[in-house]
């Protein structure tokens, strides 16, 4: 078993490695704030940063939402987003959406579990060089998570997952794609979490403004 686990963590940082030498990494700052939580409701005003490729572009998110916790296997959450992108990203200049998502997960067998997130967005985009248009997209994440038996305290995971994005409305088929990620999650104390990601575009085309390949170091900090 160990020998398995040693030979996905290697892996995983190879990877992670060749990401960063081909496309694009990403590092995301995560500011973790709950104002309201009890064992069914929640509500943050999440905030986020974002670089690409640490040369100067970036982008600033901010997505407050409140979720509900329905048992122990659903939860749902209602929420507005704005991402605002400036110096080299080429996609959009701002996004305002609003979005529902479900998501759902098993029970533990042997510290592995699934889950599915399905989330469906509506909001207004504003393309480099174009007008302001309506968009509505569909988003599929299903995943596998194994929690690793070593530093349990440390909350040390790995996890494999997929991601779709299904323009429904306003976006040139072109824009769909999926994504193949490989996760090491880690708890180093109660209140940082980071996330280790390399992520392959299955539907990577050169002309398109998506990455082939992206690493990306994902960090929440709990302020409240």
């Amino acid at each position: 078993m160990r020998k398995n686990i040693y030979t996905l963590l290697l892996l995983l940082f190879a990877l992670t490695a060749m990401a960063q030498t081909t496309d694009a990494g990403w590092i995301e700052i995560n500011p973790d704030i709950h104002l309201f939580k009890n064992k069914k409701w929640f509500f943050t005003p999440e905030v986020g940063y974002r670089s690409t490729n640490f040369k100067g572009s970036h982008q600033f998110m901010f997505r407050p939402h409140v979720g509900y916790k329905m048992n122990k296997h659903f939860s749902y959450e209602l929420g507005a987003s704005y991402v605002v992108s400036w110096s080299n990203f080429t996609a959009t200049k701002h996004d305002a959406s609003l979005y529902q998502h479900v998501s759902a997960s098993t029970g533990s067998w042997n510290e592995f579990s699934l889950g599915m997130r399905v989330r469906i967005e509506e909001g207004i985009s504003h393309p480099v060089g174009g007008d302001n248009i309506f968009t509505a997209r569909l988003r599929v994440r299903p995943h596998i998570k194994y929690n690793l038996p070593l530093l349990k305290s440390k909350s040390l995971y790995i996890q494999a997952l997929l991601e779709n994005h299904t323009y429904l409305a306003n976006r040139d088929k072109l824009n769909d794609a999926l994504w193949l990620a490989g996760r090491l999650g880690v708890s180093p104390s109660k209140r940082l979490r980071m996330i280790f990601e390399y992520n392959y575009a299955l539907t990577y085309k050169p002309a398109n403004t998506t990455y082939g390949n992206r690493f990306r170091l994902i960090t929440y900090y709990k302020f409240l």
